[in-house]
């Protein structure tokens, strides 16, 4: 159905002449054959007849008629009587989806002919090198300031064991609390999805005494009376080396609010990635890619939002690294090739994308034999879901891409469904292939929504379900999630749907 929807959108925007004026050659027909020409479409237009027709009446023609376009292109006839009819359908299709997605646009809501659109690919990741030259600095905790060889802490990576919950004080403007959430968002994108930071409802303004944050909480405050910012860790240990696994238990991010507009997401960004428990700093000499040199903002200016639109990949990969190799208290010394393990250049990837008003919402995956990285990401949506129009039931369905432990690519099928008076419902997703071959069962989960975020309710094998909403009217759902279970296997996945 994936391959006749796409070729049926391309039918569209050929024959109505979107997206760079009118086809100049006929589309292939599914049995070889040239397809039949289409009489021209002219622009859809709203008089008072077509504007008592409703959108479900809308709708109904136009899946009326994609069924019966299906049916003739399936058929592989060519014979005169069939292009006939072929032409015929062709003209129906288009004017009733172009009136159909007419009338959707003039609600403000833009639904695509796919639901998702799923590609492979390959990404170029870190040099193993640069991973452990990084991640020695930054379990030492240095460099810092003007001397090279001065180190902050003992070295060691005090990383949480949980979901730290970040909420941003009440005194904050409302673009900082964007920002902050942006910079949360952009993060947790090179997070285990077990470990992703959530995004709480805002504090009180307290000391800055990071003793005074309650545990499996980050603070962040824009009351910082020194230059650029500061991650303040309250951890397992004192700030001296001991046998123990040092872990995070409270973090206050302080920014200072005087730091220019282009500083202030950038220095959000660098504190946060120091908050989840990456306390040192990097050479910028031998990592200008980084965003975590010391005194990034007193010597160079950090990129704002247009200017960070993803972590720098040594930065996130280092991240991931952290949370699944090097989670046990290793010091400079123990982080090292052997330790790390065989480390491909070459990632398999596979990407996937669904449409809203507010622009495209993406999601992914992509394996290596340390870990599987999930991501998702796209535009927030105007208001929260409780606030929105939408009543009763709203379901959103799309496709999932995801890699297991051995790493076997996984497509299939993901529907969220949502009741909007308890902000409750399911996830579920079915028709899980690994290839030509079905894997495991279909796996559902109950869920429950704050704010525009999906949380699973459920434990188990749900090691880590993370998910939000996209576009400006709630017309997508992204989302990743991480499922363990001896007789299935692990499954590491990110999702897209669009609201039905």
């Amino acid at each position: 159905m994936r391959k006749t929807t796409s070729f049926l959108a391309v039918l569209i925007l050929t024959l109505a002449g979107c997206g760079g004026g009118p086809a100049s050659h006929a589309p292939a027909h599914p049995s070889g054959q040239p397809a039949p020409q289409a009489p021209a479409v002219e622009q859809a237009t709203t008089d008072d007849e077509d504007a008592t027709e409703t959108e479900t009446a809308l709708r109904e023609r136009y899946e009326a008629a994609k069924r019966k376009l299906e049916a003739l292109l399936a058929s592989g006839n060519t014979t005169s009587s069939t292009n006939s009819k072929l032409a015929m359908a062709v003209t129906e299709f288009v004017d009733s989806a172009i009136a159909y997605y007419v009338c959707q646009g003039c609600a403000g809501e833009v639904t695509p002919l796919d639901p998702a659109v799923i590609s492979r690919a390959t990404v170029r990741g870190t040099t193993a090198a640069d991973l452990i030259d990084y991640l020695k600095d930054m379990a030492g905790g240095g460099p810092w300031g003007p001397c090279p060889d001065c180190w902050q802490r003992w070295p060691q990576l005090p990383l949480w064991t949980d979901r730290p919950t970040v909420r941003v004080w009440s005194n904050a403007t409302a673009d900082q609390h964007r920002m902050t959430a942006k910079a949360v968002d952009l993060i947790n994108d090179w997070l285990p999805v077990e470990h992703r930071m959530r995004m709480g409802a805002p504090t009180a303004s307290r000391t800055d005494f990071q003793l005074d944050v309650p545990a499996g909480e980050i603070h962040v405050s824009f009351d910082y009376d020194g230059d650029g910012g500061q991650s303040r860790y309250h951890e397992s240990c004192c700030n001296l080396h001991t046998d123990d696994v040092p872990y995070m238990i409270s973090n206050l991010v302080l920014i200072d609010p005087n730091a220019s507009w282009h500083q202030t997401y950038g220095l959000i960004v660098h504190e946060l990635v120091h908050a989840m428990g990456i306390p040192g700093h990097v050479y910028e000499g031998r990592h200008p890619t980084s965003l975590m040199p010391d005194g990034a903002y007193r010597d160079g200016p950090l990129p704002d939002e247009a200017g960070l639109p993803d972590l720098p990949r040594l930065d996130g990969e280092a991240l991931m690294t952290a949370y699944t190799v090097f989670d046990d208290g290793h010091v400079p010394d123990e982080i090292n090739p052997e330790s790390l393990g065989p480390w491909a250049r070459t990632i398999p990837a596979l990407h996937g994308e669904v449409h809203t008003d507010g622009g495209t919402a993406r999601f992914g995956v992509e394996y290596r034999q340390q870990w599987t990285r999930a991501w998702d990401e796209g535009p927030v949506p105007a208001t929260t879901l409780a606030d929105s129009p939408l009543t009763g039931t709203a379901t959103w369905t799309g496709e999932l891409v995801g890699y297991t432990d051995a790493g076997a690519a996984v497509e299939g099928d993901a529907g969220i469904t949502v009741d909007m008076a308890p902000m409750t419902g399911t996830a579920a997703f079915t028709d899980l292939m690994a290839g030509a071959a079905a894997w495991g069962p279909d796996l559902s989960t109950d869920i429950g929504v704050t704010g525009n975020h999906i949380e699973a309710t459920q434990g188990g094998p749900w090691v880590g379900f993370d998910a939000q909403f996209r576009g400006s009217g709630h017309e997508a759902v992204t989302g990743a999630f991480r499922w363990e279970r001896l007789d299935t296997g692990n499954l590491t996945a990110a999702f897209g749907a669009v609201r039905e």
